[in-house]
């Protein structure tokens, strides 16, 4: 009862003031409240097991513990919630592992180049030795068809000389004859006969000499054009070999430059 006037009083004391909103109250107006009736003691009381307040955040914790799968790479797991995580890698032998595959890149890489480069030169090298080989083989075949020719001019050249030598005694025998010369006359006019076809055959001989001189004259000094030739050819490729080659050592050290780079990069 003593608490139920304290109540009473204190509630009567905010309406006399004006109410907890300061409204104005009308006592006239005013209804007291009826209280509820206090429940019967055999009535069971209902057991109510406390519950810590911070039960639902707990419950959420554990299960954003338990989705975390935390962040794999490179065959590796990091954090997130145990399981069969794996510890980190060592920087410096990642920055190893890297620079050793670009290493075997860039070796592979100078290998084939280098093949490629003397694949090509040997190429070019045996077209170069065929075509030489082939333009000394014409070259001698003309030489030697041209001296063909001259020799058989030269011996035609001779048939003919004969021939006119043989009809040259005939006629003038016959000549002699008719004139009444004997003896010494006739002896004289076929000596003559004789050293005239004996200086044409010696003519003939010379231009034969001079012309199988001026084809192989000519065979030889084109033989060495075609050497010179050949030689300024091989030297030229020679000259593009060597560029080639320190083009791929300097693009080889560069590839090795740039993976230790990229290796210390990472480590």
């Amino acid at each position: 009862m003593k608490d139920l006037k304290k109540i009473f009083h204190h509630a009567r004391f905010r309406i006399d003031a004006g109410g907890a909103d300061g409204a104005s109250f009308n006592k006239a107006a005013y209804v007291a409240p009826t209280l509820a009736p206090a429940p019967a003691a055999s009535t069971a009381k209902k057991t109510v097991s406390a519950q810590p307040a911070t039960a639902p955040v707990a419950t959420a914790a554990k299960k954003a513990a338990s989705s975390y799968s935390g962040y794999s790479g490179g065959g590796y797991s990091y954090g997130g919630g145990g399981g069969d995580s794996q510890p980190a890698p060592d920087p410096a032998a990642v920055a190893a592992s890297i620079a050793d595959q670009m290493n075997k890149i860039a070796k592979k890489a100078y290998k084939r180049n280098k093949k490629t480069i003397q694949t090509i030169y040997d190429t070019s090298k045996g077209t170069f030795d065929t075509n030489l080989a082939n333009n000394n083989g014409q070259l001698e075949a003309q030489a030697r068809y041209s001296t063909q020719l001259a020799n058989a001019d030269a011996e035609q050249a001779m048939r003919e000389a004969y021939i006119n030598q043989m009809l040259s005694r005939r006629d003038m025998g016959q000549w002699l004859a008719s004139q009444g010369l004997t003896g010494g006359a006739s002896e004289t006019t076929r000596a003559s006969l004789e050293n005239a076809y004996q200086n044409a055959r010696a003519q003939i001989d010379a231009e034969r000499n001079r012309g199988v001189s001026d084809i192989n004259m000519n065979y030889n000094n084109n033989i060495a054009q075609a050497i010179r030739q050949y030689n300024e050819q091989i030297a030229q490729l020679a000259q593009q070999k060597a560029q080639l080659e320190m083009q791929n050592e300097n693009r080889y050290t560069n590839n090795q430059i740039n993976a230790l780079q990229t290796g210390l990069r990472y480590s």
